[in-house]
């Protein structure tokens, strides 16, 4: 017993002081081993419950056809790619994960709701933004690459609307709990908690790590027609994270960003105004985008003025 505990004790930390290199080799190994365990997992589930047979496991196409199987996926995926890794990782690179983590640090309710109002308003200037992104073509020579994006692009835009679909409270309550609870957490403990952290073995300067953290956020989501705004959405948690060093204000700014796409689907989804939301500051609407980021400008201020002006990160080792 006692010896458990020193073993214990001995890895705690024990990646503290290593530097760029090393902690991103743990990183990446470690969150492929979630992905590899997370993907077993998902199958044994799966099978144990009749959901699906040995001989069809390379059918991806049941995804689109199974919302049910796509939730459980999502779940074992946010927990088993982001959640598990960051915890892991913050106990092996700091003497105190949740210091590391930057959870223990106090807020404000007024942050956290000028952060809820704010995501909100954004929509119409993300919905702009995306319109952009999508007006985006490669050169001739490059054609072969964005064929294979656009496929990306509307393979992951069925499974998006897969699980979506949603006929009853207990499916939305569902989607919530995977799509907005499970997925914010597991990503923002995994890109803003350890991710921007790991960054700081390299760079100084806060603005470079936020942005490359951001630019590696959006990649790793393989949707290149939905990179800008996603980019643009990670950098926005990224200096969340600075200006409150509060870990759950992003995770509750990633929540809204995702529910509110989760709930209107829901309530619009099988009326004649089901594209309403994305449509919402995109062609003859732009002006709403414009307006949209304005508030969203101004709610940011409000944030930052909620917080101790120029601080200095924490660099912690």
């Amino acid at each position: 017993m006692h010896k458990s505990i020193v073993v214990s004790m001995t890895f705690k930390g024990f990646y503290k002081n290593s530097g760029f290199l090393v902690q991103v080799t743990m990183l990446l190994v470690i969150a492929i081993f979630g992905a590899i365990a997370s993907s077993l997992l998902f199958y044994i589930v799966l099978i144990a419950k009749g959901m699906l047979a040995v001989d069809t496991l390379g059918d991806s196409t049941l995804l689109y056809h199974n919302p049910e199987m796509f939730r459980v996926m999502l779940f074992f995926q946010s927990l088993g790619v982001f959640f598990f890794p960051a915890l892991v990782l913050a106990y092996l690179f700091h003497d105190d994960k949740n210091a590391y983590l930057q959870l223990n640090n106090p807020s404000s309710f007024k942050i956290a709701l000028f952060v809820f109002v704010s995501m909100i308003v954004v929509q119409p200037f993300v919905n702009l933004v995306a319109e952009l992104n999508n007006m985006i073509r490669l050169p001739e020579f490059l054609k072969a690459v964005e064929s294979w994006m656009i496929g990306m692009e509307e393979e992951a835009q069925q499974l998006t609307e897969s699980i979506l679909q949603a006929d009853n409270l207990l499916s939305l309550l569902s989607n919530i709990a995977i799509v907005a609870v499970v997925a914010a957490v597991g990503e923002e403990f995994f890109f803003r908690g350890v991710l921007q952290q790991v960054f700081r073995k390299v760079f100084r300067n806060e603005h470079a790590i936020i942005w490359t953290v951001a630019i590696i956020f959006s990649a790793v989501h393989l949707q290149f027609y939905g990179f800008i705004p996603r980019m643009l959405l990670g950098a926005y948690f990224g200096y969340l994270l600075y200006y409150t060093k509060n870990l759950w204000i992003p995770v509750l700014a990633h929540f809204t960003n995702n529910a509110f796409g989760v709930v209107g689907y829901y309530f619009l989804q099988n009326t004649s105004n089901s594209d309403f939301i994305d449509a919402l500051g995109t062609g003859a609407d732009r002006w709403a985008g414009v307006v949209s980021f304005l508030l969203w400008a101004a709610f940011f201020v409000l944030i930052v003025k909620c917080t101790k002006k120029g601080r200095s990160p924490e660099i912690i080792q």
